[in-house]
């Protein structure tokens, strides 16, 4: 009877330290795995701006780099959550991807060289903004810079068997679809938007066919000009 009672003490007293919060103010060492129910929460909460308590990753003895995640305070309502990929050297990398399905397949990256170039679809940026893809947007991209490469470029028109449209065909073109051959529609647009490698391309088509317009109507001018001053030398010597 007295160990009956004892265990059923004993049963209530693990289940009010259960329901409890358990706070640990000294070092925690757990060799297995940590599963949790509800939140975990790091640190307390503290009147003051900084780095607050960090999560610390480890697991190989071989490497010293610091890998952890913290929230730090700039002020008020100013928080960054902070993560420390390494100490700034060639090869440290944030890395987010899946494994799919036996291996590891990266989606995006942020190297810690060079003030975190960032790879989408790229292993090792070597650029600010590496994109192995397509970019979609419906808002502002502002860079000092902006490099893509295409398959393709726009100098076949200079080729001998080009076939240059006449101006007649191009006008006939503009007056029927309201557009420059080649070249997408308002309505295209609008609809699905641009290729920007693409239509720099093709914009420069339309350059290059425009200079050799301008290059057959140099010739025609050039032709016009010299009939012009021999009918005049001819009428001064009657």
């Amino acid at each position: 009877m007295k160990k009956s009672i004892i265990y059923v003490f004993s049963f209530f007293i693990a289940l009010n330290i259960a329901a409890q919060e358990q706070v640990i103010d000294a070092n925690l060492k757990v060799t297995g795995t940590i599963l949790s129910r509800s939140d975990i929460y790091v640190g307390a909460h503290v009147e003051q701006t900084g780095l607050g308590n960090r999560i610390h990753l480890r697991g190989t003895a071989s490497n010293t780099d610091q890998l952890w995640l913290a929230k730090f305070v700039r002020g008020t309502d100013l928080t960054d959550l902070r993560i420390n990929i390494g100490d700034y050297s060639n090869g440290d990398r944030l890395v987010v991807g899946t494994t799919y399905p036996y291996y590891w397949r990266e989606a995006f990256v942020v190297s810690a060289l060079d003030n975190g170039r960032v790879g989408i679809g790229v292993s090792y940026p070597t650029s600010a903004l590496d994109v192995n893809g397509e970019i979609r947007c419906n808002d502002l991209i502002r860079a000092k810079e902006v490099k893509i490469q295409i398959p393709d470029w726009s100098d076949f028109v200079f080729a001998k068997d080009y076939n240059l449209p006449s101006l007649s065909e191009v006008e006939k073109h503009i007056k029927e679809k309201q557009h420059l051959p080649d070249i997408p529609s308002e309505k295209e647009v609008k609809e699905n938007g641009i290729d920007l490698g693409q239509m720099q391309a093709k914009l420069l088509q339309k350059i290059e066919e425009l200079t050799l317009y301008v290059i057959e109507l140099k010739k025609e001018n050039e032709s016009q000009n010299k009939l012009i001053e021999e009918l005049r030398q001819e009428k001064t010597m009657r």
